[in-house]
């Protein structure tokens, strides 16, 4: 009965730890996908102004 206490400890801490990873793996993912998401609608904008092709591989060039 002793050792009850330490294995509530055990899986509490186990618990804080995955929340943890969690978040973190939640807050990296929402930074990304803000990240490309900008990227995307410069891109965008930037492609909805070509005229041809050249421009476009003028374009992809530049970068």
């Amino acid at each position: 009965m002793d050792s009850v206490p330490d294995i509530v400890d055990a899986v509490l801490i186990f618990l804080a730890l995955l929340s943890v990873l969690i978040w973190s793996v939640a807050i990296s993912k929402y930074i990304t996908f803000h990240r490309n998401a900008k990227h995307d609608r410069d891109f965008l904008t930037l492609f909805s102004k070509t005229k041809s092709i050249q421009d476009l591989l003028n374009m992809m060039g530049s970068k």
